[in-house]
């Protein structure tokens, strides 16, 4: 089985500098877990449902440690984020029409990416396979 047999040729997606409120109301609308997020026509990453879980955060309960710790700055930044990439997991990965879907599977589950646009070089990008188009196809496979 291929990417461009199990791939969702209809996907919203998203500028990098867009607003995280348009972020919301997208995810709120298309029930989407994943938005490929592009700049000036390119892939450059991915804004997931659950990291904007991180917007609900009171940053007066978190812990000094969750504040100073190694990875307080960004904790801090993800809670005031304005824009896309603020919360945005930045990736360039895309794959072929022609790509197994066992090394999509390997992919992202090697590189934690929840949704992989699927390119060629025509056309650009023609589809998405995220986590719910691998779900559908193991359903299938596995019956």
């Amino acid at each position: 089985m291929k990417a461009k047999d199990i791939m969702r040729k209809r996907f919203k997606t998203i500028g990098k500098n867009e607003s995280i409120g348009k972020a919301l109301s997208i995810f709120m609308k298309d029930s989407d877990y994943v938005l490929p997020v592009f700049d000036k026509g390119k892939h450059v990453g991915e804004l997931r449902s659950r990291d904007m879980l991180r917007l609900a955060l009171d940053p007066k309960k978190q812990s000094q440690e969750q504040v100073l710790g190694p990875l307080g700055l960004k904790k801090a930044m993800e809670i005031y984020a304005k824009k896309v990439s603020d919360l945005m997991v930045e990736h360039e990965f895309t794959i072929g029409a022609d790509e197994n879907v066992e090394d999509i599977a390997d992919l992202m589950i090697k590189e934690d990416v929840r949704a992989i646009p699927v390119i060629n070089k025509k056309e650009g990008v023609i589809g998405i396979v995220s986590e719910l188009e691998m779900l559908k196809y193991l359903h299938k496979k596995l019956g």
